[in-house]
């Protein structure tokens, strides 16, 4: 039974049946996501593997300086030394891979940014329909999250331009003590550190805010509000099952990486073959993670507003239940359209 209250540990094993359940259809969500991935994590290594090299040979350039100045090369050994590359050259070098790396980061970063987000409330939307006892199509769940990629990405940015905004303030305010007196360095301190934990609470809050939206066909401030409100009293919940999971991929890609540099050294990093199997955790970890925060979320329902299947169809076909008073003072509750059904 999908509407019974779960622990932490029946959070992690009703996510894994859920993809066990329909993996194909997860994977291939993941799938249309999974190349504009790839593609920018390929010009990412790229230009960092080029920077990095044309740094090491800055290094090696300014070495060389230094060992002439000071007497260090022989007679002989100066004058087959080779030839000393100007800081200017590499400068203007760095500067125009950056320019060409940016344009082209940016337009796969849109492109990533538009896939990612609809897939993720495909997913999210998909696992809404499971626990409804329905039939998912992959397509039809990649449509519907398209249709809702806008108030996704409305929601996102908001929340992420008032945590930029807040960090730009708290940088400030913690130079500003810098500069009155370097004693006042852990008064700075302890300014960063609480800005981490508010931060760190604002993300715990608005964890669910996607299968929020996809699940009740919200727009990003109702979005919001509703996130915030869910998890007001099951911020530790949340912490434990989402931040762990986290933990737990974000180690895996860890040790898959410290295993590649010990057979191939560390510039196998930079490779495309390199990046493709660094990538290749996400396409099980991103769907699982998205099916774990839509199952806490759903879970919250479960616990603190009773939640069965009528009410979760009836919001999956965008329908609300309406409070009507009879006569005698009896409550019933009706379902009537939504004004936008999903």
């Amino acid at each position: 039974d999908y509407f019974l209250r779960l622990t932490v540990g029946g959070t992690f094993n009703r996510a894994l049946t859920i993809f066990a359940r329909r993996y194909d259809l997860f994977l291939l969500v993941m799938g249309v996501i999974f190349v504009p991935l790839v593609a920018a994590a390929i010009s990412i290594a790229n230009i960092a593997g080029s920077s990095v090299h044309t740094l090491m040979d800055a290094m090696d350039t300014s070495t060389r300086l230094l060992q002439q100045t000071y007497g260090a090369y022989s007679s002989s050994s100066s004058s087959s030394s080779a030839t000393v590359v100007d800081p200017q050259v590499i400068a203007n070098e760095l500067l125009e891979k950056s320019g060409v790396f940016m344009a082209q980061f940016f337009l796969e970063m849109v492109i990533y940014v538009v896939v990612a987000l609809a897939g993720r409330a495909a997913m999210s939307y998909a696992v809404g329909l499971m626990y409804a006892r329905r039939d998912p199509h992959w397509c039809e769940c990649l449509k519907v999250g398209f249709r809702k990629w806008c108030d996704v990405f409305c929601a996102s940015m908001m929340v992420g331009f008032g945590v930029g905004l807040g960090n730009v303030l708290t940088q400030i305010i913690a130079a500003l003590v810098m500069r009155i007196s370097i004693y006042l360095s852990f008064i700075s301190f302890a300014i960063l550190l609480a800005w981490l934990v508010c931060v760190t609470f604002v993300y715990v809050s608005l964890i669910i805010l996607v299968p929020v939206i996809m699940i009740e066909n919200l727009g990003p401030i109702d979005g919001i509000k509703r996130t915030w409100a869910l998890s007001w009293n099951n911020r530790c919940y949340i912490f434990c099952t989402l931040f762990c999971f986290m933990i737990v991929s974000q180690l895996a890609v860890a040790v898959l990486a410290a295993i590649i540099v010990s057979i191939a050294g560390t510039n196998a990093l930079f490779t495309v073959w390199g990046v493709v199997i660094l990538t290749l955790p996400a396409l099980v970890f991103l769907p699982i993670a998205t099916i774990l925060e839509t199952v806490v979320y759903l879970n919250i329902r479960v616990q603190g507003e009773a939640m069965n299947l009528t009410v979760l169809n009836n919001d999956l076909d965008g329908k609300e239940m309406v409070l009507e008073h009879s006569m005698d003072k009896a409550s019933k509750y009706t379902p009537v359209a939504k004004a936008e059904p999903v």
